[in-house]
């Protein structure tokens, strides 16, 4: 279990306020206790997320003097597994003698030829985050524990777009492509153009001298059916649930699949976080229907490592606090692969077995129309001990099988974490399942369309840390909500039915280890 106390080894000040903060985060009892997250105080983005030396590293957006998004840090960490963390010194902190008063905002770290580089967004009062920013570099030994700002900075100006300006141009993305070069992406939008946010796209042989090559994508009209929207892409299907929004941030792109050579791009348009695959030569991206990476509203601005045995994981900000002390931490790690039909598979990372210390298989059971049946119950008393003793952490898998009623469309069935269940009425918000009328998934006040299962056949993996729930279902879907029970602090996980019948063919439930005290 790791400490995460010792403010003098990560900042290198402490002031009376920062300890306050400490002391509230650690009293609060909403706070998760397996999730990443800062000491105290606010954090946001993941940056920099990079595979290096036999270590997991994980910067992150971080103000550690207040609750409130403020001047940006980076803060810092390492892993050896993606899942027990060690707070490392804070890596950036703004450079006021050189203007950067509002923060090194959000941006990646590469290993260029052996040096580990970061490249990130620049912002100050004088150099503003809409029409202004900068692109800065800083550079660090093998250790990634001091970093340096060369004095040759900015790396990327908006002079790189001559004639036709980019705002809110920020968050740097590279990769190294077969022959050495960098590629950079950059989310924002074009001006004067309403609806129409766009990713460009960098080259570089050094990561010091850059040249703009246009346009990776860019959107005319968001949610328009329209497939001649750029240069050098089209735009297709959009969901009926999310938005491609007015401004991309924080734009990740990456090959996810070899053999097909299938990218997929992820951009963070002020809403929930959207992906979409396609094929890239380099030049051209030509991509497929846009979809919902999370059902969320309160999980935003992804990263990506590579690890050592080439699996693809991603991370993202889950928003939010508690009684005080803290807001904000990390999803846990999703592997991303391609099923054998070519859709995006996101999966939590088998690491996190490791927390498993107590286990309960419950034996197949159903839940009759307008009835509710509690874990405890079906699974009798190691199930009742292990949900009494769990203190708001675990982990669920269960297989359920949904028949229908005939000439029924008002159906929905769902699982209750906390609250009271309603068996006869609409959803509470203490609930996750699927609105089978409106082929919805949902999860507390959050919810998102996916399409129904043949078979009515759904697999719900879910982890519940305190005040998150992350809520994988057929390993397609992904929902993440924050809660705060208004009923027992005691989980029941209590499975219901309206107007259908729920044949659960299992359940497991394990008790998780917190890895933060």
């Amino acid at each position: 279990m790791m400490e995460s106390t010792d403010l003098d080894e990560i900042y290198p000040r402490v002031t009376k306020r920062m300890e306050k903060l400490l002391r509230l985060a650690n009293a609060c009892p909403q706070r998760p206790r397996y999730h990443f997250r800062c000491p105290m105080g606010w954090m946001n983005d993941p940056n920099g997320t990079i595979y290096r030396n036999g270590m997991y590293h994980l910067f992150y957006q971080h103000n550690p003097c207040s609750t409130k998004w403020g001047p940006m840090h980076w803060g810092h960490a390492a892993s050896m597994d993606l899942v027990h963390w060690k707070h490392l010194p804070v890596a950036l902190s703004p450079s006021l003698d050189r203007g950067e008063d509002l923060g090194c905002w959000s941006g990646c770290c590469v290993d260029n030829d052996g040096v580990p580089t970061i490249l990130y967004t620049s912002i100050g009062t004088n150099r503003s985050a809409r029409d202004a920013a900068e692109q800065w570099v800083a550079i660090s030994d093998d250790a990634m524990i001091t970093w340096k700002k060369p004095t040759s900075n900015p790396a990327m100006t908006c002079s790189l777009h001559g004639h036709q300006p980019i705002h809110d141009w920020r968050d740097p993305y590279a990769w190294s492509n077969e022959r050495g070069t960098w590629r950079v992406i950059l989310g924002g939008h074009y001006p004067g153009e309403k609806n129409k946010p766009v990713v460009s796209i960098y080259s570089s042989k050094d990561l010091q001298t850059f040249s703009h090559d246009g346009e990776l994508i860019s959107i005319n009209q968001p949610g328009t059916m329209d497939r001649e929207l750029s240069r050098k892409s089209s735009i297709p299907l959009l969901s009926n649930d999310i938005s491609l929004g007015h401004n991309w941030e924080c734009p990740n792109f990456f090959m996810v699949d070899n053999p097909s050579f299938t990218w997929c791009l992820v951009v963070s348009p002020h809403s929930k976080v959207i992906y979409c695959l396609g094929t890239w030569d380099g030049d051209t991206f030509k991509p497929r229907d846009w979809h919902a990476l999370d059902h969320g509203k309160k999980f935003y601005a992804t990263n990506t490592w590579y690890g050592p045995k080439g699996d693809l994981i991603l991370a993202g900000w889950i928003q939010g606090g508690g009684t005080g002390g803290w807001d904000g931490l990390i999803s846990l790690p999703r592997k991303l692969s391609l099923d054998g039909r070519g859709r995006l598979v996101q999966e939590p990372i088998n690491a996190l077995q490791q927390l498993r210390r107590k286990q309960v298989d419950i034996p197949g059971f159903s839940v009759m129309d307008g009835e509710s049946v509690k874990a405890s119950d079906a699974g009798g008393e190691l199930a009742s001990k292990l949900l009494q003793s769990c203190d708001q952490m675990l982990e669920f898998l269960a297989r359920i099988r949904v028949e229908y009623r005939d000439g029924v469309t008002d159906a929905r069935f769902g699982i209750c974490i906390f609250d009271e269940s309603n068996v006869t009425g609409k959803r509470l918000p203490g609930e996750i399942g699927i609105d089978l009328e409106d082929s919805v998934l949902y999860a507390y006040d959050e919810y998102g369309r996916i399409q129904l299962r043949a078979g009515g056949i759904y697999n719900f993996h879910v982890f519940i840390d305190k005040s998150v729930i992350e809520a994988f279902l057929d390993w397609h879907d992904v929902i993440t909500a924050r809660c705060k029970t208004s009923g027992s602090p005691v989980p029941k996980i209590e499975i219901l039915a309206h107007n259908c019948v729920v044949n659960v063919e299992k359940i497991s439930i394990w008790a998780l280890t917190p890895t933060w005290k």
